[in-house]
């Protein structure tokens, strides 16, 4: 996959005339998107998706409304994650001597490790953040003022609000949401609710610690809570301007002459290493002393086929000793460090083989968190 997914297992057969590819998600992905892209133009035709919550009891895919059929990609967008088993059926059109090559790109991030942990019956806290509304948290004991529910997340997001559902009296009456700073100082948030459910916040806050307190007595009503979702955005960004005024020097171990292609802003030039991929290729970048960066964006542009495989990242700050960057998938396009850099040199690493296709980059970036 060009976005490298490797936690989703695919299988893909052939039914009579349908070709048949199912997908199953791991729990700790949420998906979005998925672009089947094709390698031979317009040659495939009557495509379907399908959902199952158990890879058994199949039906059809939101009745296929949201299935984008193009001349070299089809694809299904949802507005919530796709079920744990996902289906694509499609036909080749008549007169298909050959089966195309699919490239299959995922769209979506890694679910949030979040620690959930209550004041109040704490061992039943996870229950409110387990995707199942038939699954209840309770204070198990009238609402006092003082009662704290901590959400701690594994990195820092952009945090713009949180989905409280509970019942129609047990809801916390004055709820107060905190966040932590970088202090280690707990600060409140303004907020805005019109239902008691969605509480949006006044301005969004770049955390990874989130504390509600409930600020009233009640001496007949628990507090409950059913579910709960915090809405959060990932904390980077990138630009053109950032990534030209950052980056010193960039050079690739083939066609070096080539290399101003990834940073001229023009999608339809590239660079490319030329031959078949192969585990040699690497672009090393120079930037600015005491830059800080969150990752890099790596865009092959049109041509899908020839994006990397098995990227490896390096850092280092003499350029010559290099230390492994671990880091997770953000977009299609985005790799994201697990902890924001300030090394001076890099080394982005292509180890994946394929005797078919090279790789190639339209556009880099760099991502930044500030």
């Amino acid at each position: 996959m060009e976005n490298h997914r490797s936690g989703i297992k695919w299988d893909y057969s052939v039914q009579e005339t349908d070709r048949v590819i199912v997908a199953e998600i791991p729990g700790e992905y949420s998906v979005s998107e998925m672009d089947f892209l094709v390698s031979q133009n317009q040659n495939v035709c009557n495509v379907r998706a399908y959902s199952s919550p158990d890879g058994k009891h199949w039906k059809g895919y939101d009745e296929n409304k949201n299935i984008f059929v193009g001349e070299s990609m089809f694809s299904v967008i949802t507005e919530k994650p796709l079920s744990r088993y996902f289906m694509m059926k499609y036909e080749l059109m008549e007169g298909m001597e050959s089966e195309p090559e699919i490239m299959i790109r995922v769209y979506g991030h890694l679910k949030d490790e979040i620690i959930l942990r209550s004041g109040v019956n704490s061992d039943l806290s996870e229950i409110a953040m387990d995707e199942n509304t038939g699954t209840v948290w309770t204070s198990g004991a009238p609402q006092r003022a003082g009662m704290t529910i901590d959400l701690q997340m594994r990195r820092q997001k952009r945090v713009k609000g949180i989905e409280i559902i509970s019942g129609l009296r047990d809801y916390s009456r004055e709820l107060v949401i905190q966040y932590k700073d970088p202090k280690g100082d707990y600060k409140n948030i303004s907020y805005m609710t019109d239902d008691n459910t969605t509480y949006i916040f006044c301005e969004p806050v770049v955390c990874s610690e989130i504390r509600l307190i409930n600020n009233a007595d009640q001496e007949k009503v628990w507090w409950t809570i059913y579910e709960l979702k915090l809405e959060t955005e990932e904390v980077y960004f990138k630009t053109y301007k950032n990534t030209k005024d950052t980056i010193e020097n960039i050079c690739s171990s083939h066609n070096n002459e080539l290399v101003g292609n990834m940073l001229d802003n023009a999608p339809d030039s590239k660079w490319s290493a030329g031959g078949s991929r192969n585990h040699d290729m690497y672009i090393d970048l120079k930037l600015k002393p005491q830059s800080r960066i969150a990752g890099f964006y790596l865009d092959a542009g049109r041509d899908v086929f020839e994006s990397a495989r098995q990227i490896k990242l390096y850092g280092s700050h003499d350029g010559s000793s290099w230390e492994n960057i671990d880091y997770h998938y953000g977009s299609a396009n985005d790799y994201v460090f697990e902890n924001e850099s300030d090394y001076q040199f890099y080394r982005i690493h292509q180890t994946g083989n394929d005797d078919q296709y090279t790789w190639s980059v339209a556009e880099l970036r760099l991502l930044k968190t500030k």
